[in-house]
């Protein structure tokens, strides 16, 4: 597919559509296109921020490259390179930053280090298969949250890796058992969204009941809150991974989460259509299955301003149209994935006011 990157528009106020004709004054306004053949973005994590205020995204055709596009969209530089030497790569499966330097997780399970201007400084120790999510804190600390298959991490959803490829320790449940067999069907609660709350601890959220935890990367928990939200699920933290997915019934999810100072935290909730669904879209328009399980469902999205304490509810951003929002690249900006007419794909950057919602 040929793809773009959209830079800096504004999200804000209540649910909008994105249109090419509308004025920029519009909550959701497309204010650029640039570049193409670019953002093959599945996950929050294929797509960072550095500090000069570029911004880095795993693109191409299944993330053979990392490009870098400025403030205003302009794509400055490609990153990496297909292949099997020093800096290249056959995928890519997240990307981080901490200052100008980049590191890319590769489809082998590689860590490289790069240079804001592309210069390839090494391969790291770290070897990670990331399907979850993954947090950047101080120094060489990568905190991971998704099941590990190994008697020592199986059943925590939470490990403290560094870039030299040890694992420091795994915590975050009391309830665990070494049986993959038994256990393969309850992994979805095992996943958790985390953001840095500071160099020494993170914010984790399940994303299924919305609960709240800050933790230490010693494995103390700092503290909980409960969200409360007429959506959350009774008994959604005993179901299993079918019943959490069930096309006819899914549940809703915490997507992706970023702390705005100590006590506030930003969360992208996506509300499944059920209607929409493959296996409902199926029934109702006498297509296969497999051929619809090709299309995007159609979610509606909200960007919820949470109050850590309390899990109280700040103020909510509702977004519906083309954009399916992935993630946050900063306190104020928000990132997704835009379809076109023709197929087409575009990344785009949205920046966020919570001032302008009524």
């Amino acid at each position: 597919l040929m793809r773009g990157i959209v830079l800096l528009a504004t999200l804000a106020g209540c649910s909008t559509q994105e249109r090419d004709d509308q004025p920029s004054h519009r909550p959701l306004a497309q204010v650029m296109v640039v570049a193409a053949d670019t953002a093959d973005l599945a996950a929050p994590y294929m797509a960072t921020r550095l500090a000069s205020g570029e911004f880095a995204f795993a693109t191409a055709a299944t993330s053979k490259l990392i490009q870098v596009a400025d403030s205003t969209g302009s794509i400055q530089r490609v990153i990496g390179g297909l292949g099997e030497g020093p800096g290249e790569f056959q995928g890519v499966r997240w990307v981080l930053s901490r200052g100008d330097t980049l590191f890319v997780g590769t489809n082998a399970g590689a860590t490289l280090q790069f240079l804001r201007d592309g210069t390839f400084v090494a391969q790291l120790p770290l070897s990670l298969q990331l399907s979850g999510y993954l947090a950047l804190l101080h120094g060489d600390t990568v905190v991971v949250a998704q099941p590990l298959f190994s008697r020592e991490s199986f059943g925590l959803p939470f490990h403290v890796m560094t870039f030299r490829g040890d694992l420091v320790r795994s915590f975050g449940s009391t309830q665990r058992a070494f049986d993959a067999a038994s256990e393969r069907d309850n992994l979805l609660q095992l996943y958790r969204s985390i953001a840095a709350a500071s160099d020494t601890s993170f914010w984790s959220a399940h994303p299924f009941s919305y609960r709240l935890e800050e933790w230490t990367l010693g494995g103390e928990r700092i503290s909980t809150a409960q969200p409360s939200r007429s959506w959350i699920r009774p008994d959604i933290e005993n179901l299993t991974s079918s019943e959490l997915m069930d096309p006819d019934n899914p549940a809703v999810r915490i997507r992706s989460i970023r702390a705005v100072g100590r006590q506030q935290l930003l969360a992208l909730v996506e509300h499944p259509d059920a209607d929409a669904s493959p296996a409902a879209r199926a029934r109702a328009q006498g297509e296969s299955a497999e051929m619809l399980s090709e299309r995007m469902e159609r979610v509606f999205q909200e960007i919820e301003l949470v109050d850590t304490e309390s899990g109280a509810l700040v103020g909510t951003i509702r977004h519906s149209g083309p954009t399916y929002l992935m993630g946050f690249l900063a306190e104020d900006l928000v990132w997704g994935v835009m379809g076109d007419d023709d197929g087409r794909e575009k990344a785009v950057v949205y920046r966020l006011d919570f001032r302008l919602v009524q």
